[in-house]
């Protein structure tokens, strides 16, 4: 299995594919099995015959992506100015599919996915998920992928830079659409090991749902919430307790343990307090004797966790990855942190140097507790690299 990255911040499209498919060309000498582009809206005039372009550049049999408001490669990520970057790779004994769906059109069983797909849940398929914020359902999507492949990987992002329904574009094979989803199934000697990154840390005591209707929270540990944020707001430094007025977000756990530490939780918005404190309204569905914890997101945390989840899955991955995508939120990058290529620099500091690629998303999507979300605020990476180690 080998990959290569190359990145071009030229404006004229022309230039900057001669650019991208020289590097390639002389990194993977030989034809690419699967091609991932991500570009830039100043590229919007040619987005109808980039994929075909970079397929044909690129002697790729498969290709997914998307336009993106910035896109990232090779460690550098460029946001709000031109770029187009594309990841190419030689996998052997690798079976690949790829499909475009429209939202009206989202395969109604798990049937008519394999079907579409054409695998199965023996394959065990390994999938990358795109779609277009405005005109396609990615938690549909994702529950039906999960029913259809039980246990499979779904990592991904919802792509960004076009302000208007029909203005962003995925990249499938040769074909360029304008809404709808794109999927991606790699079967055989791939693996792809999601890690995800919510940049939130928690604070104050993980705490028990005693108490809930829905979406609603009248309890935890069997106090009101209005109690209970008290109680934190009274325990916090100066700086958090600013934190805490607009960037207080719950984390919910998504599997039962006993002891619980970043990462552990899916980090959900926070809708409303009730003026008595009585009740704490929250962006996804509680159950009674949930474990939950307040959580705070700033660059600090965005940092802290990064670096706890990738430290994380060097020391728990059987095998270092060959390369790597990163689905990023456009909340993030130079914005959050106040310097450029953040996430993909501290990858390769703590992962390695290797192969990196992806975009900054309006949605990231990716495991948390076994199960899929659509996240924000979020950094998700598709760890690549064989199943097995023999001719990879």
């Amino acid at each position: 299995m080998r990959w290569a990255t190359a990145i071009s911040e030229r404006d004229d499209t022309d230039r900057a594919l001669e650019e991208v498919l020289t590097i390639l060309s002389r990194r993977l000498e030989g034809p690419a099995q699967l091609a991932l582009l991500f570009a830039t809206p100043d590229h919007q005039d040619a987005f109808d015959e980039l994929g075909a372009r970079v397929l044909a550049g690129t002697r790729a049999s498969r290709l997914l992506g998307c336009s993106g408001s910035g896109v990232l490669a090779g460690g550098r990520e460029v946001e709000q100015r031109p770029a187009l970057a594309v990841m190419a790779g030689v996998l052997p004994e690798t079976r690949i599919e790829s499909l475009h769906v429209e939202a009206s059109q989202l395969p109604e069983s798990p049937h008519d996915w394999h079907r579409r797909l054409r695998m199965t849940p023996e394959d065990q398929p390994q999938l990358l998920l795109l779609g277009d914020p405005f005109a396609f359902d990615p938690e549909a999507a994702i529950a039906s992928l999960e029913a259809a492949y039980p246990g499979a990987p779904i990592v991904g992002g919802m792509a960004s830079g076009g302000l208007l329904p029909r203005t962003n574009a995925l990249f499938v094979d040769a074909t360029t659409h304008r809404s709808g989803g794109a999927v991606l199934a790699l079967s055989g000697n791939v693996r792809i090991d999601p890690v995800i990154a919510q940049g939130c840390r928690p604070v104050g005591d993980t705490m028990l749902v005693t108490s809930c209707d829905g979406h609603v929270i009248h309890a935890l540990d069997s106090a009101p919430p209005g109690e209970v944020l008290q109680r934190l707001a009274e325990s916090l430094a100066p700086e958090d307790l600013e934190l805490l007025r607009d960037s207080l977000f719950l984390g919910v756990e998504m599997k039962n343990q006993r002891e619980y530490a970043a990462g552990d939780f899916l980090i959900r918005n926070i809708l409303g307090l009730q003026a008595d404190g009585h009740a704490l309204a929250v962006a996804t569905l509680v159950e009674r004797w949930q474990a939950v914890q307040f959580h705070l997101r700033d660059d600090v945390a965005s940092r802290q966790d990064l670096e706890a989840q990738l430290e994380r899955f060097r020391e728990q991955a059987p095998t270092p990855p060959r390369a790597a995508l990163l689905f990023s939120c456009v909340g993030r990058g130079a914005q959050l942190y106040g310097e450029p290529h953040h996430d993909s620099r501290r990858f390769q500091e703590i992962v390695g140097e290797m192969p990196l690629a992806g975009f900054f998303c309006n949605g990231e999507i990716g495991p948390v507790g076994g199960r899929t979300y659509l996240h924000g605020y979020t950094s998700a990476f598709a760890m690549i690299g064989p199943r097995s180690t023999i001719r990879s």
